[in-house]
């Protein structure tokens, strides 16, 4: 169990679960009329964690703490693995383009 204090007497679990919430709430949003949801990696930049860390917030705990809010995040992560393989293949085929 997490028990260590931060400062403003939050502990360090309870900083953990608002950190995964927020995450989730900032993924769901297109800022800006991106069209386009953030990325992991974004997420991650922007909490100032690793990719990895932003993962497992979102993947293994957030179910537990909001189950519903878990699987519209998880779609959400499910369409930009989708796309950055199609971004993938499209940086390829301009790759081999201008090598022509």
């Amino acid at each position: 169990m997490l028990n260590y204090a931060l400062k403003g007497g939050r502990n360090l679990r309870d900083y953990i679960l608002e950190r995964a919430t927020r995450e989730a709430f900032f993924i769901m949003n297109k800022e800006n009329g991106r069209r386009t949801y953030p990325t992991l990696r974004e997420t991650a930049r922007r909490f100032g964690v690793s990719k990895t860390t932003t993962h497992k917030d979102l993947v293994e705990r957030l179910p537990k703490i909001d189950p519903i809010l878990a699987t519209k995040v998880s779609s959400i992560l499910k369409y930009n693995k989708r796309m950055r393989s199609k971004r993938g293949g499209e940086a390829i085929k301009k790759k081999h383009l201008t090598a022509e």
